[in-house]
């Protein structure tokens, strides 16, 4: 019987075969190179580039170049571990990444280190989540200090100076909002409309806040219960009417409209749910947001359906898009076919693709993220569609050379990579079933039972394209794939081949052979001569 089993490790592409992860630092799991290589491209299909800043340090140093290592020094970049680029497939999404290992010195005393990660739930299904990185009070201090080895001691009094005006005017400090506040804005766009979710870290230092602001510059607040809940209302003066102080003592029918018009204040509405505040500008969306029963909590949408987390994220976006890919395929084509009657080589449209034929997807995820952890910088770009929307962004000529170089010839090899990259990364992840099958079979002499098998943890198995599952009775891993490019009931199978205490694996499939790993080709083309 088979029953399914997590892989959270991934594979090394390459390490062949990638059964034996321990013989060699590059296939060791928890090196630094690993990690990096496997949050970028766990298919081994993508590209991958990895620099050794500790070595090009002591190479420039041994070839007299100690001038330039002073100047990255003060820049903080020697503090480098590694650095990792490329392009790939993880986590079952297409990314784009570069990330350097290093600790928060430098310039990286500029940037806040977050740890705060969006835990409020989204009304409904989300279609697009905006995350914003605030810096905690003892992150200003950080900030603060660098900024003063860079300005002069009367730019700094003049900084000051300004701080603590601020403070007279307002009644409270920056430090005091920071304090108040958590690390994670997040602009949210769902069922019930469009809304901020501010974390709440301190209640009272909230409050005190407002109620200073409303009693020092006479604010309008106010409170409502509806339906057992409280709303909040809140008028602030438009930043425009301090432009109306300028017309004070004017007259005149249009300079009194003028006035009345720079003088509408915003209004800004939010209920407190938990440790958060969501704010919007109108009160139905809140309204709506209390009457939607569905709730989905945004960071397991991030992570299931756009594939990404939000840890570490001093700006982040991510969303989901419709209806794009085919749009821009088929404007592209049209001015192909516009070009090609320019300069009489009329383009025989019938021989292009349509957008389903070039499996085009409907809708799919995008998303940006620049992370500021405590160890890690990284600027990360992740997309599910098809890339044609990134290789437009250049001039129209090279957009329509483009076009027709998809249509012929990346379209088809595109779909081939990506169908590859996903069976390869589920290939990839059985690694750490296939070692666990053989440490037990070694210290029990035999594999284990479905009771045993039932006890492995499957909270992060859940990529919704491939599931892994073992087989109790000979040790079996089975990879079933459910990708619309297969044919339903596609498999790929290592079965353990033990001889003298050393385990070999075959590895078999029945998905066609162009999709196959290349340590399962042979093994498939003497099954395909049976």
């Amino acid at each position: 019987m088979w029953r399914t089993r997590a892989s959270t490790c991934s594979p090394v592409p390459f390490c062949n075969p990638p059964v034996w992860p321990m013989h060699d630092k590059r296939c060791n799991p928890t090196h630094v190179m690993r990690r990096q290589e496997s949050s970028i491209d766990a298919s081994g299909q993508g590209l991958f580039m990895r620099v050794n800043p500790p070595k090009l340090l002591e190479l420039a140093n041994a070839t007299g170049q100690q001038e330039q290592v002073a100047m990255l020094a003060l820049f903080g970049l020697t503090s480098m571990k590694s650095v990792g680029i490329g392009m790939g497939t993880s986590g079952g999404i297409h990314r784009l990444k570069a990330v350097a290992e290093m600790p928060q010195l430098g310039f990286r005393t500029f940037l806040p280190v977050i740890k705060d990660t969006p835990a409020f739930e989204a009304a409904g299904a989300p279609s697009g989540i905006g995350v914003l990185g605030l810096p905690s009070a003892d992150d200003l201090v950080s900030i603060e200090a660098a900024i003063a080895t860079l300005n002069t001691p009367e730019d700094m009094k003049a900084y000051r100076d300004f701080k603590r005006l601020f403070a007279e005017k307002m009644g409270f400090t920056s430090e005091d909002v920071l304090a108040a506040l958590g690390q994670d804005i997040s602009f949210v766009s769902d069922e019930a409309g469009q809304y901020l979710a501010v974390r709440l870290k301190d209640a009272p230092k909230f409050k005190s806040i407002i109620d200073t602001s409303t009693q020092r510059f006479g604010l309008r607040y106010k409170k409502r219960e509806i339906s057992g809940r409280t709303y909040h209302h809140l008028a602030v003066p438009s930043i425009d009417s301090f432009y109306a102080d300028a017309l004070e003592g004017e007259t005149g029918k249009g300079v009194e409209f003028l006035k009345r018009i720079l003088d509408v204040p915003s209004h800004i509405y939010w209920v407190e749910e938990g440790e958060y505040l969501i704010m919007a500008s109108l009160p139905q969306v809140l309204l709506d947001r209390n009457y939607l029963a569905t709730r989905t909590p945004v960071d397991q949408w991030l992570k299931r359906e756009q594939r990404m987390t939000a840890e570490g994220a001093l700006l982040m976006a991510s969303v989901r898009n419709e209806g794009l890919p085919a749009f821009m395929y088929r404007m592209n084509l049209e001015v192909l076919s516009y070009l090609g009657d320019v300069v009489e080589r009329p383009v025989d449209m019938f021989a292009l693709p349509t957008p389903r034929e070039a499996g085009l997807p409907k809708e799919g995820a995008f998303g940006i993220k620049f992370t500021s952890s405590e160890s890690q910088l990284a600027f990360e770009m992740a997309f599910e569609n098809n890339p044609i929307e990134f290789l437009m962004a250049g001039n129209a000529y090279t957009g329509v050379a483009v076009v027709g170089i998809l249509a012929a010839i990346a379209i088809p090899a595109y779909q081939d990579y990506t169908v590859r990259a996903n069976v390869a990364e589920g290939v990839a992840s059985t690694s750490t079933v296939r070692d666990y099958l053989e440490e037990f079979a070694r210290d029990n002499s035999r594999f284990p039972n479905e009771q045993e098998i039932d006890q492995l943890d499957l909270s992060d198995f859940a990529t919704g394209k491939y599931r892994i599952t073992i087989n109790s009775d000979d040790g079996r891993v089975l990879v079933e794939y459910h990708l619309a490019a297969l044919e339903e009931g596609n498999f790929i199978v290592f079965t353990p081949v033990v001889s003298e205490n050393r385990f070999l694996w075959e590895c078999e499939g029945n998905m066609q052979e162009k999709y196959l790993p290349r340590q399962c080709r042979q093994r498939w083309r003497r099954i395909a001569k049976r």
